[in-house]
């Protein structure tokens, strides 16, 4: 998130914006590649049972298994993308689900950024007000995102590890 938010406070909101997906997914997926390339043995003690239950879930809901990893900061976004690289999650579902995990906070950091850089520069109502609606949205997507995920995540007595 550093990264980004100075890439868009460099860059302008648009600028940025799209600089930092840029840099994000090339990111992603020179991570997923090199788990790919090394395979699930080596990668096997920095995943243990994550792994096993990645793999589990992977061929059937690869993408929702990403979105989810992306949005919920559970694990560091490279160990995410190496861990997924070396599963049995394809290439494709992979990168929709690192766009749809990701994009869109981004594109709301950009925004935010940006209102609130005028809000500072050039006080105004007007400009609180759109700050306001834009950090409620946020907080709307997030739960309707949430909300989202916990309709495909496991009951809790359905433990794939066992």
């Amino acid at each position: 998130p550093v990264m980004v938010v100075a890439t868009i406070i460099a860059y302008g909101p648009v600028g940025g914006f799209m600089l930092a997906n840029t840099g994000t997914i090339a990111s992603a997926v020179s991570s997923f590649l090199l788990g790919r390339l090394l395979g699930a043995e080596p990668l096997r003690r920095l995943g243990g049972p994550t792994l096993k239950r990645l793999n589990a879930q992977a061929g059937r809901h690869g993408t929702m298994i990403v979105t989810a990893l992306r949005v919920m900061p559970v694990a560091h976004f490279h160990a995410v993308s190496l861990l997924s690289g070396a599963s049995a999650i394809g290439f494709w579902p992979y990168l929709s689900g690192t766009l749809i995990g990701t994009v869109p906070g981004i594109a709301i950091i950009a925004a935010v950024g940006n209102q609130t850089k005028r809000l500072l520069l050039e006080p105004d109502l007007g400009g609180l007000m759109v700050l306001t609606t834009l950090g409620a949205f946020s907080m709307l997507v997030f739960y309707a995102m949430r909300r989202w995920m916990r309709r495909y995540a496991p009951a809790s007595g359905d433990d794939t590890e066992q």
